[in-house]
């Protein structure tokens, strides 16, 4: 059985109660903080430290991990106390001594840009499962952490459903989103960018720069030259396989989270109803439009980073 603490705050609110409408409340539900049981507390820090991906969200919902509906705050406590924290997984991303100079002399040419990080416009593919895990990180306390468990290769599933994305971001928020099919080449690339951005004065007349990374259709002759020929100009010299550059990578993240909770809920059953959710959140979520205005503010420190670290991958 659960037992609660009533809260300093909670009595504040309870004598509040009484001096204004005259009469004692009988309910103290959502007024203290739930104590939660050991064998329940022990089942919760099992859980978190065995299943690979597992979030404060996704546990409150989960009915095997929390089956009395602590809320997440109540989780989040018990972990602290546990000395537990969230480890991010990193992909393993293989970079030649070569790519990472380029890293290098990419961040030293830009280390110093402030506010000017704010006319690049940046832009990514992305492919969202609704089966896959969302966030990917583990639990651990830092004496058990392994060395070698922060790092994962990416494997190849294949899933039932998923939706090709093409986004692009701003320093104020979120900006273009559409849908795509197949793989990308040269030609598809160059109507969705056709589509998105040939109207948009900001990019035509230079104010904004367009960020894209070195897929082929993306500096492709064909592509090159037309983009030219529209009037957008590109980041130059963008360094390969450097996704931690990228803010937009920090968006497809929480995206993923999000859609994986709403499909542990009530499953998607088209590709229609999935991608609604997705550009739902692209533009109208508060996590979203606060990490892009954080991953903006932190470009200067990411480029001192990447230098820092001669060129490694960094945390982001």
């Amino acid at each position: 059985m659960n037992q609660q603490v009533v809260t300093p705050s909670c009595v504040s609110k309870l004598w509040n109660q009484w001096q204004q409408e005259g009469k004692e409340s009988n309910s103290y539900s959502n007024c203290g903080r739930n104590q939660m049981e050991e064998e329940d507390k022990q089942a919760i820090v099992d859980a978190f430290k065995s299943e690979v991906g597992l979030s404060l969200r996704k546990a409150m919902i989960d009915e095997e991990v929390n089956p009395n509906q602590y809320s997440h705050v109540t989780i989040k406590r018990v972990l602290d106390d546990e000395g537990i924290k969230s480890y991010k997984i990193k992909s393993k991303i293989s970079l030649t001594d070569i790519q990472k100079e380029a890293r290098v002399q990419f961040c030293m040419k830009k280390r110093l840009w402030t506010q000017k990080w704010n006319q690049i416009w940046f832009s990514d593919e992305s492919h969202i499962f609704p089966q896959s895990a969302g966030y990917r990180h583990f639990w651990s306390t830092r004496d058990e952490k392994p060395e070698n468990q922060g790092l994962m290769v990416n494997e190849k599933t294949s899933y039932p459903l998923k939706v090709s994305v093409f986004g692009i971001i701003g320093h104020d928020g979120p900006k273009k989103l559409i849908q795509y099919e197949g793989n990308l080449d040269s030609l598809k690339y160059l109507k969705l960018i056709e589509e998105l951005l040939l109207n948009e004065q900001q990019v035509l007349d230079g104010s904004k720069i367009l960020m894209q990374d070195g897929a082929k259709c993306h500096t492709s002759l064909m592509t090159l030259n037309k983009l030219s020929e529209w009037g957008i100009n590109v980041l130059k010299g963008w360094p390969a396989k450097s996704p931690d550059l990228n803010p937009i990578e920090n968006v497809w993240s929480i995206i993923k989270d999000e859609v994986w909770i709403e499909h542990s809920k009530q499953a998607f059953d088209n590709k229609e109803d999935l991608y609604d959710f997705v550009s739902n959140c692209y533009f109208n979520n508060e996590r979203v439009l606060k990490t892009i205005k954080n991953s903006y503010s932190s470009m200067q420190k990411r480029m001192v980073q990447v230098i820092e670290k001669q060129g490694d991958t960094i945390d982001y």
